[in-house]
């Protein structure tokens, strides 16, 4: 996933660094008092908060945001008249492709100080600007701590070693990045970070060095790390839990990690919110952080799906107030299970949730490149508008691309940097018209070679 991250400008007379990284920091403890309770709120309650965070969202999206204020207006609707999540559907359905075209109307008139812009091209190819407000982002530290609740439980201590293995330059790290400037010291629990370039043979010893309760990464590279070591026999620790995000996991690759009697935790989020849902102890679906995130489910006409039925899911961010998305399209598909949790909690749960698996390129040496990794390449050629990246054969990839009017060498550059990325592969640049999505709707970045299946273990 492509991203970059900057401050917005900052109004004359605002607070020195010091003073601000301390604001932040207070802004992160206001927010904390009671997060790992609220889980555990009567329904009714959780419901209430949920609604009052609606009718605040609204009300702002009114006064101060473009898009809202006419659609409300061309619409005849009073915002007072939306109070709660039931009214949402007063509303039209958000494209992704709406807020691609114009970011800025679904933006506050008003400047932002030291907002966080995150910038991703996600699954359309097309490239999306959000903005996060500082109060929310910072906010977001504190409501981790719901999360955080489920990884204690399963590491069985308030306290305990995570590692991350992520890419350097990814939104994980940019938001991390965010937090430390704006606070005094970043909020996380006591941990290390390794990449997802670095070699599997490599990881697995640093897992032994380090012997972590906790390994985070994206689905994808879970799953191929642990299948990998398991394939070539490989020894290694064997955390208390994994957790997952940024993409999905496979249900074999779920199954295999299980297998090895390793926990499967993981978290529902995006770069338009970062908190829609996350999975508990028990396993059974992600629950929703309903009071943070209102999520429908459609169906193909953009209607609610009847209870219990799978649909698309919907979401209205309910605490951002730098890029306001009410029924949001995110593209993945669930279904809604509204019974109470066997672990206590009384939010609502995403089951069979499907968002796309991220493809893996395998290359001859025996290394992984991953989507992300790719990304990061093609990052700066800011001149490559779409592109796509197609395994030929082990060692030869076309790269498609779609570029703007002034672009001349921008797209051989960009094939220099992967043929690098690739140990030394053979990159040609196809230049299209445009990239279409494939089957479902879903558009694929990286299209690698169908895996070579081995012959089964003769079970005679």
């Amino acid at each position: 996933m492509l991203d970059t991250e900057r401050d917005v400008a900052t109004p004359t007379g605002a607070l020195s660094s010091l003073a601000r990284r301390a604001h932040g920091t207070l802004l992160v403890f206001r927010a904390l008092p009671r997060q790992r309770r609220i889980p555990f709120l009567r329904a009714r309650d959780l419901q209430l908060r949920r609604d009052a965070a609606v009718r605040e969202t609204v009300r702002f999206a009114a006064q101060r945001v473009p898009h809202y204020r006419e659609l409300l207006r061309d619409a005849g609707i009073d915002a007072r008249q939306i109070r709660g999540a039931h009214e949402l559907d007063a509303l039209p359905l958000l494209d992704k492709r709406d807020v691609q075209r114009e970011p800025t109307r679904f933006r506050p008139e008003d400047r932002l100080a030291h907002a966080l812009v995150l910038r991703t091209t996600g699954s359309t190819a097309m490239p999306l600007e959000v903005v996060h407000d500082r109060r929310s982002a910072l906010a977001n530290i504190a409501y981790g701590a719901r999360e955080r609740g489920v990884e204690a439980s399963v590491a069985g201590a308030l306290r305990f070693l995570a590692v991350d293995v992520r890419a350097p330059a990814g939104t994980g790290s940019r938001v991390q990045g965010f937090y430390a400037r704006e606070t005094l010291r970043p909020a996380r629990l006591a941990g290390t970070r390794l990449e997802v370039g670095t070699p599997v043979e490599e990881v697995l010893a640093e897992l032994d060095r380090l012997r972590p309760a906790i390994v985070r990464s994206y689905g994808t590279y879970l799953e191929v790390l642990f299948r990998t070591a398991v394939e070539r026999e490989l020894t290694f620790h064997r955390p208390r839990a994994v957790l997952y995000s940024g993409d999905t996991m496979s249900a074999a690759g779920r199954e295999l990690i299980e297998e090895l009697g390793i926990r499967v935790l993981s978290r529902y989020n995006a770069v338009e919110c970062f908190k829609i849902a996350y999975t508990c102890e028990e396993g059974a679906g992600f629950h929703v952080h309903e009071d943070l995130c209102h999520v429908r489910l459609v169906d193909a006409n953009g209607r609610d799906v009847e209870p219990g039925e799978r649909g698309e899911v919907v979401i209205s961010n309910l605490v951002n107030r730098g890029t306001v998305l009410l029924n949001y399209r995110l593209g993945d598909v669930a279904r809604l299970d509204e019974t109470r949790c066997a672990c206590g909690r009384s939010s609502a749960r995403l089951v069979e949730l499907e968002g796309r698996v991220d493809d893996v390129i395998a290359l001859s040496h025996g290394r992984f490149v991953y989507p992300t990794e790719v990304w990061q390449a093609l990052r700066s050629h800011t001149n490559l508008l779409r592109y796509q990246l197609v395994q030929l054969a082990p060692a030869a990839f076309e790269l498609r691309v779609v570029t703007s009017a002034e672009a001349t060498d921008g797209a051989e550059a960009a094939a220099g940097a992967l043929s690098r990325l690739l140990g030394h592969a053979r990159v040609t640049v196809v230049r299209v018209a445009e990239l279409s999505a494939g089957p479902g709707g879903k558009f694929r970045h990286v299209v690698p070679l169908p895996p070579v299946r081995s012959n089964p273990p003769d079970s005679g």
